[in-house]
């Protein structure tokens, strides 16, 4: 399933790389294509908040919260609705 169709963003160029992370479900491999993978980051508990408002309210769903980072925002998602097959579109699939 593509990231980038579920939080309605625009398509990744030809030229540009994807990675797919693979989540081990309840009864299947399930695949998530993202523009990049980052590096593992500690976060501390006290310091996550609820999913900013400014998300619109599709793409809020998808998201459980965020960490505010010195340098960013990280943002968390939330894999039982990135997964959730009935909310997502036929276009969200990668064949």
């Amino acid at each position: 399933m593509d990231l980038r169709t579920r939080f309605g963003l625009p398509d990744r160029g030809s030229q540009d790389s994807s990675t797919i992370l693979v989540f081990d479900g309840a009864d299947e491999l399930l695949g998530l294509v993202v523009d990049r993978a980052g590096d593992v980051v500690e976060v501390e508990d006290d310091h996550f908040e609820e999913p900013p408002d400014t998300l619109k309210s599709d793409s809020r769903r998808l998201i459980r919260g965020a960490y505010k980072l010195e340098d960013r925002l990280l943002l968390v998602l939330d894999a039982d609705h990135a997964f959730d097959l009935e909310g997502a579109q036929k276009e969200d699939y990668v064949t």
